[in-house]
């Protein structure tokens, strides 16, 4: 799943930057004056459904490969109705609380809940990142960052 969202992830750049150039005035005026990860927040809200179209194919590919395909595919055959009835893997959600299609297979429950997570995953480095930038000085390492953020 790792090595999946390894791949996914270069995408996931062309997505940001395509975002950020599509912001408003009222967008970055809003990120400058935020908080620590109102840059993140914000790309997190005008991306997440693009890259989870992008993520979501190597991630099933992944499963799929890995042989854990199709143990969840012998697991909806076998217990489908009762998983169902329990409310499946949906019960499973992401750190923002972004949950799994009850309706969806096993599989595709888990492959979105692996999505959501790897999301999850590459926002907090954002933001953590975004953090050091504002707070830190040092950390402004580009003339645009120092015009944007200060040098002190």
């Amino acid at each position: 799943m790792n090595r999946a969202a390894e791949i996914a992830a270069p995408q996931a750049r062309n997505i940001f930057v395509n975002a950020i150039r599509a912001f408003t005035i009222s967008d970055v005026v809003s990120v400058l004056r935020g908080g620590n990860t109102s840059g993140t927040d914000l790309l997190k809200q005008k991306t997440k459904p693009e890259l989870i179209s992008s993520f979501r194919p190597p991630m099933l590919n992944a499963v799929n490969t890995s042989g854990a395909g199709p143990v969840f595919d012998r697991v909806a055959t076998r217990y489908g109705r009762e998983l169902q009835r329990l409310g499946g893997l949906g019960r499973i959600s992401s750190a923002d609380g972004t949950q799994t299609s009850q309706s969806a297979s096993p599989k595709d429950q888990f492959v979105d809940y692996a999505v959501s997570k790897a999301l999850d995953g590459l926002f907090y480095y954002i933001g953590r990142e975004e953090t050091q930038i504002r707070q830190i000085p040092a950390a402004r390492t580009s003339d645009l960052l120092r015009r944007v953020f200060g040098s002190n």
